[in-house]
C-alpha cells in the first residue's frame, strides 16, 4: 500500500515585539540635581533654567522610549514661561498620544485650592506614547496631597495596561495609598505595568502590595542594575519602581544616569505575552 511521505510542520518561533518605557520624576524642570543645598534657592521654583527642557529630550530622544511617564511636569506656569512642557515634550519625542492630568484634582477643600494657586494649578502628571490609547482612567486615593494615579491601556503592540503613580511624602498616607491601589491593580485584566515615583524610602513598604496581587518587582528580577533613584547626586533611595504581572516578560532594567532632576530616571524594556 502507498503511504505518502509525512511532512515535518517545524512551528515558527513567537515573535515579540519589545516596548520600552520610562517613568521619570522630571521635577518640574528645575534642574536640582547637584546637592541639596539647590533647593533653597528660591529662583528655581519660579524659573527653570534655559534650555533644560531641550537637553532633557535630547537625551531622552537618544533612550528611544515608546511609553514616557512623566510625574511633576509643568504645563504653563511662570516656571515655564508660559511653556505646556507636556506638550513640548510629545513633540520632541514624537509622541502621538498623550493622557494628563493636574496633580491636584480632587474635590476636597485643600485640592481645589491648590488647583488654583498660580503655579500648582499647571503641575500634572502625564503619560506619553507612541502606542494607540485604548481607554484611561484616572484613580484620586484618598489620602496624601499627591495621590493621583493615571491607569493607560494600550492596543498595541499587544493590549496591556500602565499605570504611572506619584504617592505621598508622609508614611501613613503612603500606606493607605499602597492598600487602595492593591484594589485598582486588582480590577485590571490585561498585563499591567505600575510605575512612577512611589516615595517609598524603605522598600518592605511594597511587600503587602506585591503580596496581594499578581506584581513582580522588576529590580529584583534584573541582573546587576543599580536601584536607587533619588537623590541624583547620591542616590541613597529607590523611591521610583517599576511593578509588572506575570503577563509582562522582562528583558531589562535599569536606572539611568541623567543629572537633569533631583531624580533618576527608570528604563524597562519587555514584551508583552499573549495569553
Amino acid at each position: 500500500m502507498y503511504e505518502p511521505e509525512r511532512l515535518k510542520y517545524v512551528a515558527a518561533p513567537l515573535q515579540f515585539t519589545v516596548v520600552r518605557l520610562i517613568a521619570y520624576n522630571i521635577e518640574y524642570c528645575e534642574g536640582i540635581s547637584h546637592g541639596f543645598w539647590e533647593y533653597l534657592n528660591a529662583a528655581h521654583m519660579l524659573r527653570s533654567p534655559q534650555g533644560l527642557d531641550k537637553r532633557m529630550t535630547s537625551y531622552l530622544a537618544d533612550q528611544d522610549p515608546d511609553i514616557l511617564g512623566l510625574v511633576e511636569i509643568d504645563t504653563g506656569s511662570i516656571r515655564s514661561r508660559r511653556k505646556d512642557e507636556t506638550a513640548f515634550f510629545a513633540e520632541s519625542l514624537g509622541f502621538e498620544h498623550v493622557v494628563k492630568t493636574n496633580k491636584y484634582d480632587s474635590d476636597d477643600y485643600w485640592h481645589r485650592l491648590l488647583k488654583n494657586l498660580p503655579v500648582f494649578q499647571y503641575q500634572d502628571n502625564a503619560v506619553l506614547s507612541t502606542y494607540d490609547v485604548e481607554s484611561a482612567t484616572f484613580h484620586t486615593l484618598s489620602k496624601g496631597v499627591k495621590n493621583i494615579a493615571i491607569e493607560v491601556t494600550f492596543s498595541q503592540p499587544q493590549p496591556h495596561t500602565v499605570i504611572l503613580v506619584h504617592l505621598a511624602l508622609f508614611k501613613g498616607a503612603r500606606e493607605q495609598q499602597l492598600r487602595e491601589l492593591k484594589y485598582v491593580v486588582q480590577d485590571v485584566d490585561t498585563p499591567l505595568i505600575v510605575c512612577g515615583d512611589f516615595n517609598t524610602f524603605k522598600e518592605d513598604e511594597l511587600n503587602l502590595l506585591l503580596e496581594e496581587t499578581r506584581l513582580h518587582d522588576a529590580y529584583a528580577e534584573a541582573d546587576h542594575a543599580q536601584h536607587n533613584t533619588a537623590p541624583t547626586w547620591n542616590p541613597k533611595h529607590r523611591l521610583d519602581n517599576v511593578l509588572h504581572t506575570p503577563g509582562i516578560s522582562l528583558d531589562d532594567y535599569s536606572v539611568l544616569d541623567a543629572d537633569f532632576s533631583d531624580h533618576l530616571p527608570v528604563r524597562l524594556d519587555y514584551s508583552v505575552l499573549t495569553k
